[in-house]
């Protein structure tokens, strides 16, 4: 993998991109968007299978993440997110876009109305903001907002404290219900997968086969892949997301007009020795920009 790094300003915040470049032939771009939570760098292992497989990527730390960019979790909002999904998505259009969990939300708002890119795949797909909240959190704030109680100021959200303006902020920008989503869905004018768990407890297969089968009455190209028995934390279980990945990539891949037959799939152990040698690679830059400074 070749590294580059950008940083766009949106205001007077700073937003950090990392674009990984193939070895060999180029067969298209895929843009990345985290899963809440995560940084652009913990997506190392996704970006080097899709590398490895001709696609550049684009991967980013969102602003009030986890990452470089500007902010801190605490502050995060979903509609910033799809904010800076549209920014990267400037400097890649054409892309394949790839959004993962509660991300996947935020993606189909930024997509909406363009028609700049090729095609979006949505792994463990968050279709109803306000059942994925009240399934991982144990209660429904989003009730508790629209009924006027009070609740805590800062909220844990696997394991991230959240300001509660979130929950308000998605209730103002309408990325709460299915509805919402189908709205979005259908002003998305490309194709559109959703992969998604049998067994996920955060995300229910029927929400997404019937947000999808709405979209696909209204005209748009809609297909659901189901992986069997897949629960929703694949980054803590490497079989699960070995699964939902390299189901990713074959789509990526069909969507650029490659063959996705023709996946090439790494070992645990060449990704294992990927990622040591980029660890590596970005240790002896800090040094050399500190012995530079």
């Amino acid at each position: 993998m070749n590294d580059e790094e950008l940083t766009l300003t949106l205001g007077t915040d700073k937003l950090v991109v990392t674009i990984d470049r193939p070895a060999g032939e180029e067969r298209g771009t895929v843009l990345i968007v985290p899963p809440f939570g995560m940084s652009a760098e913990r997506l190392f292992s996704t970006a080097y299978l899709m590398t490895l497989n001709g696609l550049r990527v684009y991967r980013f730390d969102p602003r009030n993440h986890p990452g470089r960019s500007t902010g801190s979790i605490e502050a995060f909002r979903l509609s910033e997110l799809a904010i800076d999904t549209a920014a990267v998505l400037d400097l890649c259009p054409g892309a394949v876009v790839l959004g993962i969990s509660l991300s996947s939300r935020a993606v189909m708002r930024a997509l909406a109305g363009r028609d700049d890119w090729r095609a979006v795949v949505l792994i463990t797909p968050v279709v109803d903001l306000q059942y994925t909240l009240r399934e991982v959190m144990g209660v429904d704030l989003v009730r508790i907002v629209r009924s006027g109680e009070e609740f805590p100021d800062r909220n844990l959200v696997l394991g991230y404290e959240v300001d509660k303006v979130f929950v308000n902020d998605s209730i103002e920008h309408d990325l709460v219900e299915p509805a919402d989503t189908v709205a979005d869905l259908l002003r998305c004018r490309r194709p559109i997968v959703f992969i998604a768990g049998t067994d996920d407890p955060w995300v229910n297969m029927e929400d997404v086969r019937k947000v999808a089968s709405q979209a696909a009455r209204g005209g748009r190209s809609v297909e659901v892949i189901a992986i069997q028995a897949a629960t929703h934390q694949l980054y803590r279980n490497p079989v699960l997301a070995t699964a939902y990945f390299n189901c990713a990539v074959r789509q990526c891949l069909r969507a650029t007009g490659a063959d996705p037959d023709k996946i090439v799939e790494p070992s645990f152990a060449q990704i294992i020795a990927a990622a040591e040698a980029q660890r590596m690679d970005l240790a002896d830059r800090a040094n050399l920009e500190m012995y530079d400074g």
